[in-house]
């Protein structure tokens, strides 16, 4: 019998609208929100900037697509944009307040969880919370990436699939709602997650038809297709609105199809067979994933992170095998295959984040099997049932435990570097090319800087001079975006132009797939090493710059003497040699 079971719509509202929170769960709170603010000072990454710029963009009235260049999903733009509401004009402060809304809609969705299955069913998902807490700064699932932010939303509609066929709880149309934002989110949020979105439609329309096939009719039809097309309708029509759907179309599908993706097998001509990649993520999954359990008698207990995640998602398989749940079965073999389109779970390691959306379903395996395991050998089972899960749960135990030490000691090598001073945090910094800019640069002037520059754009003075504020080897293949770029940027010249030269980026530098850019630089800008002054030369007086700005800074040929004479004003040149 389920003692979690629902009788009645209404005595779930009910139960919704007199929801208590516990001391023992304002405690897991608590230690969940110390642990992000912990976690918020490590590290930075361009990938997080570029969220970052875009949601400053977007309270500024510059959207994307339409206004900046992007072939991302838009939802990690507008979290951005939400959280710098709160946050300001401050990286260090958006990083605090974008971590205590991680841990408060983790918290908000156990607190939907248990309104739904229970209290003693959910327990293990407030563990999990502390669990992740620790775990977050080891693959970078504390910052706004696309790749982590996709692992907390598809993480949440694990677990609600778990708990529904677990517990046998019939879809009520706000499960089926949530979990459709949850899952068009992460799908707007990387379309690399687009197959294993298919697989929870899939099984969300099983599990619906499941319950209602005796009841089923017009109206419950309706209600199901309303809450799965909602979203969608609303992007299309933001982007219709915002005049941003052909932008859209063509970089966030037809230029990552054509141009950016780089790591399909066989790829030819931009064209990918969708069938066939299924099969090859498959296929590498399996490959990866037997490498993983073969190794499981080697006890690597100084890494044990990978080994541990495989024993605990193949012993879950089991559990739920012997409960006969064999549609809870087939969705987790799926969702760990697809859970990995940009990652295996043989090689992923410290900071990567793009194996995010596969750790958290595992280390949300990790606290069940570890529960339910121990409660189900408690009841009357048979032998060779209880011997099988006995060993499972020795072996899950073992190998979570050096887990879950290493991870506790990563997090507290990197918290307590910080809070001794030995180990670098986060500030609001930014290249000094950013102070000359500013310098030359009022807020109704156009600037650029690249080729991936996100997080000086963020503290720049200036508005973009083309939609193209980046430069990457993709675009070069593009005629389409090298003639709106070239036009763009011809009709608004910056007065300065920084360009990184020697910033490779997929194994190749600017100059070698930026011809058509080098080209109008080389019409309408001259370098800091090459202007003039009758026999005086210039350089730079600032040494610290990522940029060799003698050869990187590109000053527009209409105003030379202008910029050079403000430059010379500011002591950010200096002359070289002068007329005798």
């Amino acid at each position: 019998m389920n003692i979690f079971r629902r009788t009645e719509n209404n005595n779930f509202i009910s139960r919704l609208r007199k929801i208590k929170i516990s001391r023992f769960e304002w405690v897991v709170l608590a230690i969940t929100l110390i642990l992000f603010y912990i976690n918020a000072y490590h590290e930075q990454y361009p990938d997080e900037f570029d969220n970052l710029l875009g949601g400053w963009y977007i309270l500024h009235g510059t959207l994307p697509f339409s206004g900046f260049f992007s072939h991302h999903g838009p939802v990690a733009y507008y979290v951005s944009a939400i959280v710098q509401i709160f946050s300001g004009h401050s990286f260090v402060r958006f990083r605090v307040v974008y971590n205590f809304f991680l841990a408060l809609f983790i918290f908000l969705w156990y607190l939907y969880l248990r309104s739904r299955f229970g209290v003693i069913a959910t327990k293990f998902y407030l563990y999990f919370s502390i669990l992740i807490g620790i775990a977050a700064t080891y693959f970078w699932a504390h910052m706004l990436i696309a790749d982590s932010l996709s692992g907390y939303l598809t993480g949440a509609i694990f677990v609600f699939f778990l708990l529904k066929y677990v517990y046998r709880e019939k879809l009520i149309i706000k499960d089926v709602w949530l979990v459709s934002i949850l899952t068009s989110l992460t799908l707007l949020n990387t379309l690399t997650d687009i197959y294993l979105c298919a697989v929870i439609y899939i099984f969300l329309v099983i599990a619906y038809y499941q319950d209602y096939r005796h009841s089923l009719n017009k109206k419950n039809i309706i209600n199901f297709m309303m809450a799965i097309l909602a979203p969608y309708v609303f992007f299309l029509f933001y982007l219709l609105v915002t005049g941003s759907f052909s932008d859209y179309a063509y970089q966030s599908i037809i230029f990552n199809e054509k141009y950016y993706i780089y790591n399909y097998p066989g790829l030819q001509n931009g064209h990918i067979n969708p069938i066939r990649f299924a099969i090859v993520m498959a296929y590498n999954f399996y490959s990866n994933f037997y490498t993983l359990l073969v190794q499981v008698k080697n006890f690597n207990f100084p890494f044990p992170l990978n080994i541990t995640l495989a024993v605990v998602d193949l012993t879950l398989l089991v559990y739920v095998f012997f409960r006969r749940n064999y549609s809870l079965f087939i969705f987790i073999i799926l969702y760990m295959i697809y859970a990995n389109a940009r990652s295996n779970p043989l090689d992923s390691g410290e900071t990567d984040y793009q194996s995010s959306v596969y750790l958290f379903m595992s280390l949300i395996s990790l606290v069940y099997v570890l529960d339910s395991l121990y409660s189900e050998l408690h009841l009357q089972i048979n032998l060779g049932k209880k011997v099988i899960l006995s060993s499972l749960l020795i072996l899950c135990t073992i190998y979570s435990f050096f887990s879950v030490a290493m991870l506790t000691d990563r997090f507290l090598g990197k918290a307590y570097g910080k809070y001794m001073g030995t180990a670098p945090r986060i500030y609001d910094n930014y290249d000094p090319a950013v102070n000359i800019n500013n310098a030359i640069s009022s807020p109704n002037d156009y600037i650029w800087m690249g080729p991936l520059d996100f997080q000086d754009y963020y503290y720049a003075t200036g508005k973009l001079a083309s939609k193209y504020h980046i430069l990457i080897p993709g675009m070069g293949k593009s005629q389409k975006i090298q003639n709106e770029f070239i036009a763009e940027i011809s009709t608004h010249k910056p007065k300065l132009i920084f360009l990184q030269k020697n910033d490779f980026i997929l194994g190749s530098d600017p100059t070698k797939y930026g011809v058509y850019f080098m080209n109008f630089l080389s019409a309408n800008y001259v370098t800091l090493s090459q202007y003039r002054q009758g026999s005086v030369a210039y350089t730079s007086t600032i040494q610290n710059s990522k940029y060799s700005l003698d050869e990187d800074m590109f000053i527009n040929k209409d105003d030379a003497d202008n910029i050079i004479s403000t430059l010379l004003n500011d002591n950010f040149i200096k002359p070289v040699y002068a007329t005798h």
